[in-house]
Order: structure tokens, then sequence, then C-alpha cells
């Protein structure tokens, strides 16, 4: 009986060993990387948020003046507004900080779209200080308009008008559109 649990001993050993080995060698041929693998990626991914703005070539500055004036006298001024952002806009052209002791009637403001010298468009005429907010249309990006002021002393002024005194400032504002 002693060579029978020898025997069975043996072929355990001899069933085990190969087992053994070969679970070593399935757990080093997995825990060595030996399966192919493989990624990609994108470039990185931005957004950028647009940018809205204009400019007028008579920012900070008067667009026109008239000094010692007399009845009959005009003066010009132009201003180019250049929409610089990303997007249309809606513009307006709003009169502010308008002081006047002329009398009614006696001091004409007309401002006229001149972007199209063959075509000029008005866009206001009336009392110097009587502009308060005039449409001017959509105006695109990088597009611009030019506007020419003009100022007229009314002829027929009187002796109430003298040393008559008026101001006035000119902004011109945007709402994107699109």
């Amino acid at each position: 009986m002693a060579s029978d649990a020898s025997s069975s001993s043996s072929r355990s050993r001899r069933l085990l060993v190969p087992l053994a080995v070969m679970g070593a060698a399935a757990a080093i041929a997995v825990g060595s990387g030996a399966s192919f693998t493989s990624t990609t990626s994108s470039a990185p991914n931005v957004v950028t948020a647009g940018a809205f703005s204009q400019t007028n070539t008579a920012e900070g500055s008067a667009i026109f003046t008239l000094d010692a004036a007399m009845p009959g006298d005009t003066t010009t001024g132009t201003a180019t507004v250049t929409n610089t952002g990303d997007f249309a806009g809606e513009f307006t052209l709003v009169e502010s900080d308008d002081t006047t002791t002329f009398p009614a009637g006696t001091l004409d403001l007309v401002v006229t779209d001149t972007t199209d010298s063959a075509s000029p468009v008005e866009v206001y005429n009336g009392d110097l200080g009587g502009l308060e907010s005039q449409t001017l249309g959509t105006i695109a990006p990088e597009e611009s308009r030019t506007y020419t002021f003009d100022v007229t002393f009314d002829e027929a002024a009187g002796n109430d008008a003298q040393g008559a005194q008026a101001s006035a400032a000119y902004t011109w504002n945007a709402v994107q559109t699109s």
C-alpha cells in the first residue's frame, strides 16, 4: 500500500507541475503587455467670443466749429464711422449735451450720409439741439459710413441772436444684429 500512495503522489506531481508551468507562463504573457493598443486624440478645441466695436474719425474731437458767426454763415464737418467688430450692427446717431441760446429756427443742422457721394442720404434736417436719436441702419463688419454735418446760421436772424451760443456732442450707438 505504501507503493500505491507513493505512485499516486508521483502522478499528482506530474500533473501539477505542467499545470503550474502553464499557469505561470499565462500570467507572464498577460502581465508582460503582449497585447497591442492604439489611441488617437484631436488638437486642442478652442472657443473664442467675437467682439463688437466701432471707431469714428471724430472720437474726442469736435466735428464742426463756427466762431464769430454772422447771419448766413455755414460750417461743415465730417465723421466716418467704421464697424470694427465681428458682427453687423444697427447704428443710431444721438445728439447729447446740447445747449443753445439761439432763437428757434436760426441755427440749422443737416446731417447727411455721404458715403456714396453720387447718392447722398439726408439723415436729419432741423434745429441744432433737436436731433434726439436717428436710426442709421445696419453697418456690416469692416464697413464704414461717412456723415457730413452742415450748420447754417439763418440769414434772416435778428439782433436777438447776437452773442448766442450753442454746443452739442454726437454719439454713435450700435446694437449687434447677427
